[in-house]
């Protein structure tokens, strides 16, 4: 046990020096990258910058797995420590009486729930994941295998099953005493809030000036005087120590609950678990296989003659840590491609150095012609969602805008991403986007000159479900103790096929806030402030004991999850 602790700290201690090396190198990158944007440069006119920007990236991908694995050593650390401390100080358990069990999850005596926990177990399908279900999809299943025989559940097997259930996956932790009244005297005044922001970044100041001069809000200089902090980077002494969710909002969740929408890898594998648990509407979906691991690796070895096997099919291998439209291949000829890069994916998920989604390439997508084209450009859709609150959950959704590529799509020139990566960051390569950047961004509802009324609607509906169900999906992480207080504006980014469905690409967390063309300035200034007056409003609720049925500071947001409404 010794040894093996002497290893865990060790490791834990190597992943935080690296932590900490990547962190001082982003920011050093950052300042940098401040300093020129400050000065008046460009990234599609200044070569320096757009390379001191790729840098940053990819610093800031090498931090964000180097906390990964940190968070990962230190809790394995912790865990170990637990164990050794219980193996010392618990004194050995009495049997307990054969006639009662008490379940540790819900503190009360019930009777065993083993032999009908492992009969229901037995009884789902095999690949159905039961923490992300919701209680009717987990009665739906469960009436698909009622009956007396073997492999089935009578009416009382599945409802106790159920309870057993609802106590393992919504009740977390041991419960909790009630909680003191906040407003402890009847004739108490209510508690007032200024509207104090803290930030950084040269966009979010000068967002902060504009609404300073309008008289909306005020900036200060230290976010413990804030009553809304804005973070761009991690800030971590104020979280550690001076952070208190009675008198501050805090934009960013918790690592762990944000790598759950940002991780490629890990958002295809929920929908991919969703839409195996059944249902009526499946959440449209890309087949695709996450390659986070030899073992994902291996699993995918079977299937690849048959994609090999595929005529005209195209693949895109994405790095599931990545933004920005880098880390990504569309890949023409898997078959060829998979034999000259196999082994350094291998060697890559070996050392833990990258994870990837080898993914399916929509080749058939929805253009849109600007005036002069011949054919249409590719173009992918952003829609934003703010998890406003996280006790009781509350989400919001608002419609964002549409990204159109440079060039004209065609079923050629795979390799060239102005034709088939729909990424702002990508199309600021060509040289010719400073002449066309004000066409390639219009508003989500410019959308309808180009599409039936009822197909934009049903759109729209399918992207909100979609990410409904995603998010309600990683509530457990969401959820988790150290996000009470918090909140985070997050972006979903869909690619529309030829019929109107549209495929979910992946989530974002640390929304850019850039505005530097027409469409991102008419949007981008408004999209914060009411994040922050949504942030406020919700902070100053809470403290004096309100409900948050109706959040009046939403205008442009629409609810997508409340739970106060149940």
């Amino acid at each position: 046990m010794a040894g093996d602790l002497s290893t865990l700290a060790a490791e834990e201690a190597a992943w935080s020096q690296r932590t900490g090396e990547y962190w001082e190198e982003a920011r050093a990158l950052r300042e940098q990258i401040d300093a020129k944007r400050a000065a008046g440069a460009k990234p599609a006119q200044d070569s320096t910058l757009m390379g001191l920007m790729q840098k940053y990236t990819a610093a800031q991908v090498q931090h964000n797995e180097a906390k990964g694995a940190w968070f990962d050593a230190k809790s394995a650390l912790e865990r170990a420590r637990s164990r050794q401390d219980a193996a010392k100080a618990a004194p050995v358990p009495a049997a307990p009486a054969p006639t009662e069990h008490v379940d540790p999850i819900s503190r009360s005596s019930s009777p065993p729930p083993c032999d009908i926990w492992d009969k229901g177990v037995a009884a789902l399908p095999k690949d159905v994941a039961l923490n992300t279900l919701t209680r009717p999809e987990l009665e739906a299943l469960l009436a698909g295998v009622a009956g007396t025989g073997e492999g089935c559940m009578t009416a009382a097997e599945a409802a106790e099953f159920t309870e057993h259930w609802v106590r393992r996956y919504r009740s977390y932790g041991p419960p909790r005493p009630p909680a003191p009244p906040l407003r402890p005297r009847a004739d108490a005044p209510p508690v007032r809030f200024a509207k104090l922001v803290y930030g950084e970044g040269v966009n979010f100041a000068a967002l902060v000036q504009r609404y300073e001069a309008a008289g909306r809000w005020r900036s200060v200089a230290a976010p413990e005087a804030a009553t809304v902090v804005w973070e761009r980077d991690v800030l971590e002494g104020f979280r550690e120590k001076k952070w208190d969710p009675r008198r501050h909002a805090l934009n960013r969740l918790t690592l762990e609950a944000e790598v759950e929408f940002a991780d490629k890898a890990r958002v295809l594998k929920t929908v991919q678990q969703l839409n195996r648990v059944g249902g009526d509407h499946p959440i449209p979906c890309l087949d695709g296989y996450p390659l986070t691991g030899p073992h994902d690796f291996l699993a995918l070895m079977p299937q690849l003659p048959k994609l090999c096997a595929e005529q005209g099919q195209k693949w895109i291998l994405k790095r599931a840590d990545m933004s920005a439209g880098f880390g990504l291949t569309v890949i023409e000829h898997l078959g060829a491609w998979w034999g000259r890069n196999a082994g350094t994916l291998m060697e890559n998920m070996k050392a833990k150095r990258h994870r990837y989604l080898l993914q399916r390439y929509l080749d058939q997508p929805l253009l849109l012609r600007l005036p002069g084209d011949k054919v249409g450009r590719k173009f992918d859709l952003r829609m934003y969602f703010l998890v406003a609150c996280t006790d009781p959950l509350v989400v919001l959704t608002q419609r964002g805008t549409v990204r159109m590529n440079i060039e004209e799509y065609r079923h050629s020139d795979y390799a060239n991403k102005h034709v088939h990566i729909s990424n702002i960051a990508q199309q600021r390569t060509h040289p010719r986007f400073v002449e066309l950047q004000h066409k390639l961004k219009i508003p989500h509802d410019g959308l309808q000159q180009h599409m039936a009324q009822d197909q934009f609607d049903a759109m729209t509906a399918c992207m909100e479900e979609t990410i409904r169900r995603v998010v309600l999906a990683q509530r457990k992480h969401i959820q988790a103790v150290a996000n009470a207080g918090r909140f985070e504006l997050f972006a979903a980014d869909f690619v529309i096929d030829r019929s109107g469905t549209p495929y979910l690409l992946e989530m974002q967390s640390g929304v850019a806030i850039s505005h530097d063309d027409p469409v991102s300035a008419a949007t981008i200034p408004q999209l914060v402030e009411e994040v922050l007056c949504i942030a406020h409003e919700v902070l100053m609720r809470k403290a004096n004991g309100g409900s948050l049925r109706r959040i009046h500071a939403a205008e442009r947001f629409k609810p997508l999850i409340n739970e106060t409404l149940r």
